[in-house]
């Protein structure tokens, strides 16, 4: 009941991206106390990690990430054992060491601020038919297990009568968006997940579907998925991890960036001054994507509260910037001065490597006021 009524107090304020706190800690069962099963723990949970901040959930398969695990003692700073019915081992790693190796060895790097998901759930097995799922039912802690396993703010709807009246679990399984992102506006999230999984002769059939989670408006077109992905599996949970893995892929190649990408698409770079942290760079991700030659939008570079952009455009850059100047929400910038300015984000919660100021000083500077 006290889950029940903090969600409920939720739906009185708007969701802000969440600041994701020990992305470099993991927990891992282990056989026991010996020094085996502690080297064979520390390696697993660099893994852990290594697939929380990339976002890649086969990085361990990868000659990048074999390398870096190989040697994960190099980046432990601290190990202890937990006693129970199942014995664990609970490590925490060096982030600066780490997240220098991860960029020398090309992975990519998905910082801590992060955008919260809606997840509307739908699952039926042999013995239950097709329902929506709310964090009090055993999925939804299961769903939340992995999604706090692997760094994915998330809030489940609560599956009140407003919540029954407006969403079906048949308009998720038949992904259905205008009804699901109507319920959605009183949670306010960043993006909406509509996901299901069912049972069919004994193997499990999932899907997903990401929207984003901007409120809908009278005429609007069909919303069309960000993202989409669907497989079939051997178990219930393996079902929801793969869910959960498409999602933070998506996020990751969104929000995440690779430091040899760094000089990519240069003559089409801009540089955006925020006041506020990722919320904002999703809102004016949203803004950019919505002119007609901005094919595609991607970070290159955080240097405090300055976002250096690559963007894909179809024409050149003085279209785009001529787009620009109707916009109320964008301030074109003079800058004398390109110093870093200060941060509004601390260094381990910046999304992507930090950029020298000299990079980015000769680039077409604006300000995001997001009236």
């Amino acid at each position: 009941m006290r889950t029940a009524a903090l969600l409920l107090s939720l739906l009185c304020m708007p969701l802000q991206a969440a600041l994701v706190s020990d992305l470099y800690t993991a927990s891992v069962a282990v056989d026991g106390r010996n020094n085996a099963a502690r080297a064979s723990g520390v390696k697993d949970g660099l893994e852990q990690v290594l697939v929380r901040i990339t976002g890649n959930n086969g990085v361990g398969q990868t000659a990048a990430g074999k390398s870096i695990i190989a040697r994960a003692d190099n980046y432990l700073l601290t190990y202890s054992f937990q006693s129970g019915e199942q014995t664990n081992l609970q490590v925490r790693f060096d982030p600066v060491k780490l997240q220098q190796q991860v960029r020398e060895s090309g992975l990519p790097i998905w910082g801590s601020q992060r955008p919260v998901t809606l997840h509307w759930l739908a699952v039926a097995d042999e013995l239950m038919p097709l329902q929506l799922v709310n964090e009090l039912a055993d999925d939804g802690e299961q769903l939340n297990a992995i999604a706090q396993r692997r760094g994915l703010p998330q809030l489940l709807p609560i599956l009140d009568l407003e919540d029954n009246l407006a969403v079906s679990a048949n308009d998720v399984l038949g992904n259905f968006p205008e009804p699901v992102l109507r319920a959605s506006a009183r949670y306010g999230g960043d993006f909406v997940l509509l996901s299901s999984v069912q049972q069919f002769d004994g193997q499990w059939h999932y899907q997903m579907y990401l929207y984003d989670g901007q409120p809908q408006q009278d005429g609007a077109p069909l919303p069309m998925a960000l993202a989409q992905h669907r497989g079939v599996v051997d178990s219930r949970s393996a079902a929801l991890e793969q869910v959960l893995a498409a999602t933070a892929s998506y996020y990751a190649g969104r929000y995440g960036a690779v430091a040899s990408d760094a000089t990519a698409g240069a003559d089409n770079q801009v540089v955006f001054e925020l006041d506020g942290g990722i919320d904002q760079l999703v809102e004016l991700e949203r803004y950019l994507v919505s002119l007609a030659p901005v094919q595609q939008t991607a970070v290159v570079a955080v240097n405090g509260n300055r976002i250096t952009l690559a963007l894909q455009l179809i024409g050149g850059l003085n279209e785009f910037q001529q787009l620009l100047s109707l916009e109320s929400r964008v301030e074109l910038l003079q800058l004398s001065d390109p110093l870093q300015p200060p941060s509004l984000l601390p260094p381990e919660a910046s999304p992507v490597p930090e950029q020298a100021p000299s990079a980015a000083a000769n680039l077409p500077h604006y300000r995001w006021l997001n009236q």
